[in-house]
């Protein structure tokens, strides 16, 4: 008798010792859970880094879809064929984005949807038979100053031309962002118009033989105006 329940009593132990160490390596299978990259991974997320705004050290500030970029501006980029995440990248002091495989691309003074496009042709051309690219305006740069040039006249996209800041646009500069001159333009007496002032400059030599002590730097404000050549048959 006295043996038996010496058996019974080593059987109910064993099962005892049996079940905690079974419970502890459940316990030790089981996933990290809250820390985990995404539900179920079963392994630890890395730290999240510092969020783009933290990173650029700029204070928020509201954000205009509509405004055109400026310098120290950060923008997201994302190519949707790509899979893969948008990629932040800030506009350079010189109006300009390192996009490669193609280099340095201006972007300053335009807007995102132009940058879309633009991107979308340079893609197109090589890469992809047709490319999605999206472009956000993630942070403003508040320090970030842009002028305003007017240009009219006899040019092929005459309207106002925004300069960020830092960046110094010449007179020869503008007539070409502003799409150059139509065949009808009087190219060799180009008006400056600043603070009541009027100049003449004879852009064509500026263009032709590279004058650039001919060539003024703009400023906020300036108004160009580009005359039609009534009598220039060959669009000299």
């Amino acid at each position: 008798m006295k043996l038996r329940l010496l058996r019974f009593a080593l059987l109910l132990l064993g099962i005892v010792v049996a079940g905690q160490g079974f419970g502890q390596d459940v316990r030790r299978a089981q996933p990290a859970g809250r820390g985990n990259a995404y539900p179920g991974a079963g392994v630890p997320a890395t730290p999240a880094g510092p969020s783009a705004l933290e990173r650029s050290g700029m204070s928020a500030v509201p954000v205009d879809v509509n405004r055109r970029l400026a310098v120290g501006d950060i923008i997201s980029v994302q190519i949707q064929e790509d899979r893969e995440l948008a990629v932040a990248k800030r506009v350079s002091a010189t109006g300009e984005l390192d996009m490669s495989p193609f280099g340095r691309i201006r972007v300053s003074g335009k807007s995102t949807a132009q940058v879309e496009s633009e991107l979308k042709a340079l893609l197109e051309k090589d890469y992809y038979y047709t490319a999605t690219v999206v472009v956000s305006l993630d942070v403003v740069n508040p320090i970030a100053v842009l002028s305003k040039i007017t240009i009219s006249g006899e040019v092929r996209a005459p309207g106002p031309i925004e300069v960020a800041a830092g960046e110094k646009l010449t007179l020869s500069e503008a007539i070409l962002r502003a799409g150059n001159f139509t065949p009808w333009a009087q190219k060799d007496k180009v008006k400056l118009f600043r603070g009541g002032r009027e100049t003449l400059h004879d852009v064509r030599t500026i263009l032709k033989e590279g004058r650039v002590q001919d060539d003024p730097v703009l400023e906020d404000g300036d108004r160009i105006n580009v005359a039609k050549n009534w009598f220039n048959f060959k669009g000299d």
